[in-house]
């Protein structure tokens, strides 16, 4: 993997010397890369407390578990292009989970006020802050679920074309 050497990186992706493995790394590192930036973009929080910690090393830590979940399932089938077909699937997927999102945040909003703050005695802004990181982790996690299982699909070829009437 070069981390410098733009010219020999590109010379070798034009000669096709760059194998399906290495491609992977190279979109894991920038996969990973983007979501710590993501999660520590705010950092340090303007309070600090064990949630938000939790919270930013569970959706790391699904980042990573998720992402090599998703190479394994490609690569136990055909093995090949598997950051093009994350990368597709990926796009519809994340517009399918913004949609999901929305009846998400509001289902854990009042699960988190209602367990949390009234049955627990949570501060507001503790269970507040939980429901947003819960949130998070839980649409991070059904991403890459869902993306794996397209890979499963496309890899093992059992994608049947949707017939057009």
């Amino acid at each position: 993997m070069y981390f410098w050497n733009t010219q020999q990186l590109a010379s070798d992706l034009q000669e096709g010397k760059v194998t399906e493995r290495q491609k992977m790394w190279y979109f894991f590192a920038s996969t990973v890369l983007t979501a710590l930036v993501i999660e520590f973009s705010g950092w340090p929080p303007k309070e600090y407390n064990a949630v938000t910690m939790i919270a930013i090393i569970a959706d790391v830590a699904v980042t990573i578990i998720g992402f090599l979940f998703c190479y394994q399932a490609n690569s136990s089938g055909d093995d090949r292009e598997f950051v093009v077909r994350f990368i597709c699937m990926s796009w519809p997927v994340f517009w399918r989970l913004v949609a999901a999102a929305i009846p998400l945040a509001l289902f854990s909003m009042i699960m988190v006020w209602a367990v949390f703050e009234k049955l627990l005695g949570f501060p507001a802004a503790i269970s507040d802050e939980l429901g947003i990181r819960l949130d998070g982790v839980l649409l991070t996690v059904a991403y890459f679920a869902i993306i794996r299982r397209w890979l499963i699909k496309i890899s093992s070829g059992q994608v049947v074309a949707a017939q057009t009437a």
